[in-house]
Parts: C-alpha cells; sequence; structure tokens
C-alpha cells in the first residue's frame, strides 16, 4: 500500500516538473517570437551623419517589427534614442542593418563633436584660458561670453580696455591633453606631478582652452586682440542670450569704439613698417 502511495506522489511530481518544464518552454519560445519594435536602415548612412526626423519621414530609417530572438541587445528601438545625434566618425552604417548603441553619438561624445555644433556659415577658433579667466570653471559648452581687450596704447603709453566681440558661443572647453572638461567632483584636486594637470574646482574642469563659434571676420578680431594685448572673458546672463540689442553699443564701453581703436592701431603698425622700410632705402 505505501509503495504504491509512493509510486503515485512520484508520477505526480514527474507530471508537475513536466508541466513546468512543458509551461516554461513554451513562454520562452512566444517570447523568443515575440515581436519588438527596432530601428532599421534602408540605405546606405554616411560618418559624421545627423540623425533627423526627415530621415524618418523619408523611409531611409524606420521602426520594423522583428522577432525578439534575432535582435540583439545592442541596438535603438525608438526614434526618440537617435534624433539629433550624429553616426560615428569612420563609421558608414550599412544599408539593412540596425543603428548600434556606440555608433549613433551626441556632438559631446564624438572625437571631432566641436565641429558638428557650428552653424553653416560658422567657424571654430580657441582662446587660452585658466582658472581666473574661465570664471572658476563656471563657462561650459552652450554658454554665451563676451571678449574684451586689455592693452595699452603705442603712441601715449596709456590702458585701453574694453569689448570687441559679444555674445560668443562656446562650443567646447578643454582641459590638458585635450581632455573635455566635464562635471567630476564638489572638490579642487591638483597634481603634484611636473606635467600641467587638469584642476577641478566645484563641480566642473577647469578649461585650458576654450572652443568658439565664430564668423571670418570675429576670428580676425580676436587674432588682432591677442597681438595688441590680452583677450579678458565675461559671462552673460542667461537671461540675455535672446536679446538682440547690446548692452554696450554706445557709452564708454563701446564695442565699436573698441573695433575703431584696435583697427587704428593695426594701421599705425603698418604704417611704422612702411616708415622703416623707407628708412633703410
Amino acid at each position: 500500500m505505501q509503495r504504491t502511495v509512493r509510486i503515485v506522489i512520484l508520477l505526480m511530481l514527474t507530471a508537475l516538473v513536466g508541466g513546468g518544464v512543458y509551461f516554461g518552454y513554451t513562454e520562452y519560445e512566444k517570447r523568443q517570437n515575440a515581436l519588438v519594435p527596432v530601428l532599421t536602415v534602408s540605405q546606405e548612412i554616411p560618418p559624421r551623419t545627423m540623425i533627423t526626423q526627415k530621415m524618418f519621414d523619408d523611409g531611409v530609417i524606420k521602426v520594423s517589427m522583428h522577432p525578439a530572438k534575432i535582435v540583439p541587445p545592442n541596438v535603438f528601438r525608438k526614434p526618440e534614442d537617435v534624433l539629433n545625434k550624429f553616426t560615428a566618425t569612420n563609421y558608414t552604417v550599412p544599408p539593412n542593418s540596425y543603428l548600434y548603441v556606440g555608433k549613433v553619438l551626441t556632438a559631446e561624445e564624438m572625437k571631432d563633436g566641436a565641429a558638428m555644433l557650428l552653424n553653416e556659415g560658422e567657424k571654430m577658433i580657441a582662446i587660452n584660458t585658466n582658472l581666473r579667466s574661465s570664471l572658476a570653471a563656471q563657462i561650459t559648452e552652450g554658454s554665451y561670453i563676451d571678449l574684451w581687450l586689455s592693452a595699452v596704447a603705442k603712441e601715449d603709453k596709456k590702458p585701453v580696455i574694453g569689448p570687441f566681440l559679444e555674445k560668443v558661443r562656446v562650443i567646447g572647453t578643454y582641459a590638458t591633453s585635450s581632455q573635455k572638461s566635464r562635471p567630476t567632483t564638489d572638490t579642487v584636486t591638483r597634481n603634484s606631478s611636473d606635467e600641467q594637470q587638469p584642476v577641478t574646482i566645484g563641480a566642473n574642469v577647469v578649461p585650458q582652452t576654450i572652443l568658439l563659434a565664430v564668423k571670418n571676420e570675429q576670428i580676425a578680431l580676436i587674432q588682432l586682440a591677442e597681438k595688441l594685448g590680452t583677450i579678458q572673458v565675461a559671462g552673460v546672463s542667461y537671461k540675455d542670450y535672446g536679446k538682440t540689442t547690446s548692452a554696450t553699443d554706445n557709452g564708454l564701453w563701446s564695442v565699436k569704439g573698441m573695433r575703431e581703436w584696435m583697427m587704428a592701431e593695426l594701421s599705425n603698425t603698418f604704417q611704422v613698417h612702411e616708415t622703416t622700410k623707407g628708412d633703410d632705402r
């Protein structure tokens, strides 16, 4: 009798285990065969190309439904995850493929990402900076700054100070060895080695170089200012970013007046050179 009971119990346990395995496998197969959304590419996309809504509208990139078991884990599945990002440098997205994580990046993540932030007709120029001129590391990518010139007039040796460019957009801040200035810790750190190391203050790395988005004529003004004296940086309130009027158009600290002085100094320099050449003849 007891033997019969044990056999019945064993058969019931076997049936339960077998049923559990069967239903578990069935559920696994169901999930694997379930269709999931994934982004697919219908035609080749070159490197350093921005992913735009137009690509979805034109069918270059589509949201397709594929069985979950054939979809790699490291692919993008939603349009909002890739819009306004860029295909990686030196990587061409082939047709009939997925968009892979690590191959579609933000401008900040790309090696040459600063160039991606330039608008049409803009150029990129760098100016050196330090803890003081970076406003205690408060100048960050996307902020706007005014550039002032501090110089000494050649004729009367009087100091000359004033703004020559306003609301210049910062597209990158870099520390030693092209390291991007990014939020780090909330303490100040220094390295005692001979090599100049990045310094952090507050939550930011102190930049040693700032990249600016400018026009051709602004490049000339910045280079001229570097020859005439020292460029000083002034921060701009975010509330003034959208304003088109300048606070320094008129009065003592006039952008126009400062530029006129700079051009006059440039003309005087050329005149001195020409006079010197004439005296040598």
